[in-house]
């Protein structure tokens, strides 16, 4: 169970986001990017695909040894307005 809630709007595209870059259905928040063997070209892809959506997020958070559930509630925190 995840340890973050990741009910807003942004966490969850971000976590949608990194599924369909890495083609897998379900991505596990407590598992690291890494860990679902994304890599630094992946990376940019998500962080690309998010800013066009005019979410701004960071390959260098990506690529950290955190949780995604803890680099989504970040993304989400740092995004105010509606969820």
């Amino acid at each position: 169970m995840s340890e973050v809630e990741l009910d807003g709007r942004i966490a969850t595209r971000f976590l949608e986001v990194v599924a369909e870059t890495l083609a897998i259905d379900v991505v596990d928040p407590s598992r690291t990017f890494q860990d679902l063997d994304g890599d630094s070209l992946s990376a940019i892809i998500v962080v690309e695909t998010l800013r066009e959506e005019g979410i701004v997020a960071s390959a260098e958070a990506l690529l950290s040894s955190e949780p995604l559930e803890r680099v989504a509630a970040r993304l989400e925190a740092s995004h105010p307005g509606p969820r």
